[in-house]
């Protein structure tokens, strides 16, 4: 694979990120990637300031990435949308012409790191919290709140101009607000489903089963939709479902958007801790 070397930051599996491109190196190894659109993202060991990093200055686990989009010119740099795919156990790294090529192997995450390999990737998760941090402190000035109570309700009155919803609420301002649009970013959304559980130890175990098979038959599931604004994911309940509802792109996302919506994806304890730091540092 083609190498994309960066520097003081990292891109996890399941992190979409846009990145910059536009180092010779960088921009040959973007060229050689083409239309197979995969490259390797390694970061670069302490001297990042090297403008054409070798076999010998880069880590040796990185992470293949799927390059999403790529905007710009080899005169001014290009911007490019990656997404991580995988963590990358890199075997050999060399020269390929002007650009720097990764032969190794996708690695489980249930595989082990050692040491000086698990330093590493703690450090270039912190870059990248700090990153993160940077571009939400300078983007404060020009949001209002933050908050996920009472969306529908402050879009409607026109308090806000543009704000996070889930795709039912939107769906529900657009039935007051005709002119609201629904917008897919670029760089992904996360998407999420609800479900129905039982606790366990639940006296009325039967019941409940009954309760639930009951909401699964599918002119159920569509008057819950119709009621709430948001799809449901059983066969068969789109005949029922109300025709605003069923031309809503919120609610039944176009193909063109469908590889911008990403599942939520456990974290380890230590990123929580460092989201949740980053989370307190923007709101104090």
């Amino acid at each position: 694979y083609p190498v994309l070397p960066l520097r003081e930051s990292v891109i996890f599996p399941g992190m979409s990120i846009p990145l910059r491109v536009g180092r010779p190196q960088s921009m040959a190894a973007l060229q050689a990637a083409g239309e197979r659109p995969w490259a390797v993202v390694i970061s670069q060991k302490e001297d990042h300031d090297k403008t054409e990093p070798g076999p010998d200055d880069l880590y040796k686990v990185g992470t293949l990435i799927k390059i999403e989009k790529v905007r710009g010119s080899e005169k001014n740099g290009f911007q490019v949308l990656a997404r991580g795919i995988a963590r990358f156990r890199v075997r050999q790294l060399r020269k390929n012409g002007a650009y720097l090529e990764a032969e190794g192997e996708v690695w489980a995450d249930d595989l082990d790191v050692d040491g000086k390999t698990r330093d590493a990737l703690l450090e270039s998760l912190k870059a990248a919290a700090q990153q993160i941090l940077d571009l939400l402190m300078a983007q404060k000035p020009d949001v209002k709140l933050y908050s996920n109570d009472g969306t529908i309700d402050r879009m409607v009155a026109g308090e806000v101009a543009v704000h996070m919803q889930w795709n039912g609420a939107a769906h529900r301002v657009k039935a007051k607000k005709p002119e609201a649009v629904y917008v897919y970013p670029q760089e992904g959304t996360t998407f999420w489903t609800d479900a129905m559980a039982v606790p366990k130890g639940a006296p009325n175990l039967e019941n409940a089963k009954t309760f639930i098979n009951w909401m699964m038959e599918p002119e159920n599931a569509a008057a819950a939709s119709n009621y709430t604004g948001y799809s449901n994911a059983i066969k068969g309940s789109g005949e029922f479902l109300k025709d605003d509802l069923k031309a809503d792109p919120a609610v039944n996302t176009p193909e063109e958007f469908g590889d911008r919506l990403r599942a939520y994806e456990a974290c380890s304890e230590k990123s929580r801790d460092l989201r949740e730091r980053v989370w307190t540092k923007l709101k104090s």
